[in-house]
């Protein structure tokens, strides 16, 4: 484990699992080490006396490296570091704002709350963490003055402290995000689903209750696999006309494997 022996111990953070932490500080020795693709990673039992956890909570981080492609484990070897995954796998993904912008129309954020919280169901369905606090803000997307959609982010204290006043209140947080290492986004999952508006979503919107509504639900995460952010997004369906094309020659061309996986 020579290669390892500084590895830095862990400082807990309450609200993040010690799994996620070890995880993360991982990727971050690794990076700073700037190692190559397979030099072999300490074993289970040295992870173990190092972070002071479980054998359960190394095999999770370890896991959590390796769906992030920083670990590839070998039967019978060991754990080594991988070649990381591409960012660019990302490339097409955006915020709405900057979708309408290229489009010419201009989308400004009206802040309506911004408050600590618990996470919501529809964010723990996703897969978004459960415990501990949150910051909830919400938000409505105006499009030539007229409500467009109804926009909700979870992130944790940690990850919404580095947004300003400004930023909250009228900039697209992803962006905002993206400013910062911890909270750049290199993952997303997203669902989308279609609904009905009840009342008090109606009245935000300015529709008739009832009204048709498309909801797009996502949780966001860091280059090491830690969950930044969880979004909801509810737009009004009936000006809408989303259109993408997909290029099978193309090198990031995916099939997903179950749609059960989406919702």
């Amino acid at each position: 484990m020579s290669l390892w022996s500084d590895l830095p111990p862990l400082s807990p953070k309450g609200n993040q699992p010690l799994y996620s932490q070890v995880a993360e500080t991982l990727s971050a020795f690794i990076k700073l080490r700037q190692f190559p693709p397979g030099t072999l990673m300490p074993t289970e039992n040295e992870l173990m006396a190092v972070f002071g956890v479980s054998r359960t909570t190394v095999r999770q981080a370890i896991q959590q490296l390796e769906s992030n492609g920083l670990a590839e484990k070998i039967q019978g070897k060991g754990t080594f570091v991988a070649e990381p995954k591409k960012q660019s796998q990302i490339r097409f993904f955006s915020s709405v704002e900057r979708w309408l912008a290229l489009q010419g129309l201009q989308v400004n954020n009206q802040l309506l709350t911004n408050l600590n919280g618990t996470p919501p169901d529809w964010a723990v369905n996703m897969g978004f963490p459960s415990e501990g606090p949150v910051r909830i803000i919400r938000r409505l997307k105006l499009l030539d003055g007229r409500p467009l959609a109804l926009e909700q982010r979870i992130l944790p204290p940690d990850i919404a402290d580095l947004l300003n006043e400004d930023e909250i209140n009228k900039n697209a947080l992803f962006r905002a995000l993206d400013d910062h290492p911890q909270a750049y986004t290199c993952r997303v999952l997203y669902s989308i689903r279609a609904t009905i508006a009840l009342d008090e979503t109606a009245e935000i919107l300015q529709i008739e209750p009832g009204s048709p509504l498309m909801v797009r639900t996502g949780i966001y995460r860091n280059a090491s696999g830690r969950f930044i952010m969880a979004a909801q997004v509810v737009f009004v369906a009936d000006p809408l006309d989303f259109r993408m094309e997909f290029v099978r020659e193309d090198d990031y061309w995916a099939i997903t494997d179950s749609p059960d996986r989406l919702r």
